[in-house]
């Protein structure tokens, strides 16, 4: 279960969710000066500047998990902290007790599947961690993707199946640019362009500035190109053998 919020606290989660993460930063440091033992704000802390300061990050979730050894979610967030900074047996750890602490949770189940999937000795248990957060939250769109991650580490044995994960989070909610960012890129793998592209496509028209999809945009058309050419060379040879034949059995 995720932690509850208030006073500044609150204020700051506020100002995470509209994407305003420096106000939210400041309001969180202000809280911890209050309160230097304050674990949802030191785990808040340690989100919102993941990815612009990886250490920084790192710092405060210890400084949470000092403050709440017994907290599945402050060890979920320290989780993602840890992988911000390459700690990869530091990740392991955090999400098994995250797991541990609190088996009803999604999203330390979630957390688990999406950081274990990105190593290949945890891939296996990041299924079972994405089945789990499933079961604990079908109608959340996290646990979907997370689940799509996870199949789609496994390679093209799964990709089917992280293709219909994502499609699923995108029937719960279709603005979810996350589900399709990944679906466009199981499309990819999968040697389906077209849809790759067209998903691309519309996560550009949504955003402007989404050079990422721009990027994958240009990827995707390279590839097809090219497999358009090497598809049009033996076509053109047998087409030129045929055109012979049929010459070589008029004369």
């Amino acid at each position: 279960m995720n932690p509850e919020f208030s006073g500044p606290v609150n204020a700051a989660r506020a100002m995470i969710e509209v994407g305003r993460s420096v106000e939210a930063a400041a309001l969180l440091r202000d809280a911890i000066r209050d309160d230097p033992q304050d674990a949802i704000a030191l785990g808040l802390l340690a989100e919102v500047i993941r990815e612009s300061d990886p250490a920084a990050s790192n710092a405060a979730a210890r400084s949470a998990l000092a403050a709440a050894p017994e907290s599945a979610w402050v060890h979920a967030v320290a989780a993602w902290s840890a992988n911000a900074v390459g700690d990869t047996d530091e990740v392991v750890r955090l999400c098994r007790a995250a797991m541990e602490l609190d088996p009803w949770s999604a999203y330390a189940h979630e957390t688990a599947a999406q950081l274990f999937a990105g190593q290949r000795e945890t891939r296996d248990e990041a299924l079972v961690a994405a089945t789990r957060a499933i079961e604990l939250a079908p109608h959340d769109t996290d646990t979907w993707v997370a689940a799509g991650n996870a199949s789609f580490a496994h390679g093209r044995e799964r990709f089917h199946e992280a293709r219909q994960y994502y499609e699923y989070a995108l029937q719960l909610d279709p603005s979810n640019l996350v589900a399709q960012r990944n679906l466009a890129e199981v499309h990819r793998a999968r040697g389906s362009m077209m849809h790759s592209m067209e998903l691309l496509s519309t996560l550009v028209a949504l955003d402007p500035t989404d050079h990422d999809s721009r990027r994958r945009i240009d990827e995707v058309a390279k590839r097809f190109l090219q497999e358009l050419v090497w598809f049009s060379v033996p076509v053109g040879f047998v087409l030129a053998l045929v055109i012979q034949l049929l010459v070589e059995g008029w004369s």
